[in-house]
């Protein structure tokens, strides 16, 4: 599972699991029109997705 840390403070948050049902959620990045790439987690087959969470107004970054 994915581990996510602020660069700037150093707090680590992870990992993160779905709260019900068997399967585990997927890890992947997206990346948007800018060109920055963005992690996110996603429920297997299902179309929604939670993206990186923020911390001092910035994506935290995955360290898995």
């Amino acid at each position: 599972m994915a581990v996510y840390r602020c660069k700037v403070r150093g707090m680590n948050l992870g990992p993160m699991t779905r709260g019900s049902g068997s399967k585990g959620i997927v890890q992947g990045i997206v990346t948007p029109d800018d060109g920055r790439e963005v992690a996110l987690a996603q429920y297997p087959g299902s179309h929604g997705r939670i993206t990186s969470p923020i911390c001092c107004g910035r994506d935290m970054h995955r360290t898995d």
